[in-house]
């Protein structure tokens, strides 16, 4: 939970906090009623309320199914694979850096899309970006959970099997699909 908290505080900090003109701010903390969930901030300096007090946003995000389930099922099929542990580690190195990317993306689209709204904007992201967090986000609710197995199931192949097993694999469906 840290790990995402300080790193989605620095990338705020660093590149959406940083543009004055838009007069926002994003703040990554704790829900201190529920340890998995990761509480985005949004305050809007430029915009009060009739009472004079700042407008702000808020969103939550749970930590553990978008993100902690994704890496342990990923972690866990490439450990339950069979093959030799020097092939296990690579495998396990490359998933880790695969499933982190799509976790870290995976965030960024949640944020990006809740807050993609022109009053409530916190970064003006180039068109072709944005279209593809608004996709992404429209999937992502219409499979919910679903899309962390499809995801890791991909991940899982992209970084334990070769391209010989896989012609292996193909070969052994095609011969169970064709009838003798």
């Amino acid at each position: 939970m840290n790990h995402f908290m300080n790193s989605g505080n620095s990338y705020f900090r660093s590149y959406i906090n940083t543009d004055l003109s838009l007069n926002t701010s994003v703040n990554l903390s704790r829900d201190e009623s529920n340890a998995n969930v990761l509480i985005v901030q949004t305050i809007f300096y430029a915009k009060k309320n009739a009472d004079g007090t700042i407008q702000s946003k808020g969103i939550l995000i749970n930590i553990f199914n978008e993100a902690y389930f994704p890496i342990l099922f990923v972690l866990a099929l490439v450990i339950a694979t069979p093959i030799v542990w020097t092939r296990k580690w690579i495998s396990f190195l490359i998933a880790s850096v695969l499933v982190f990317a799509f976790v870290y993306f995976k965030l960024f689209a949640i944020v990006m899309d809740n807050y993609s709204y022109p009053e409530m904007a916190v970064k003006q992201l180039p068109i072709i970006v944005s279209q593809l967090v608004y996709f992404y986000n429209m999937a992502l609710t219409a499979t919910g959970t679903g899309t962390n197995l499809i995801i890791g199931l991909f991940i899982w192949i992209a970084s334990s099997i070769r391209r010989q097993e896989m012609n292996l694999i193909m070969d052994f469906v095609n011969k169970k699909a064709v009838p003798n």
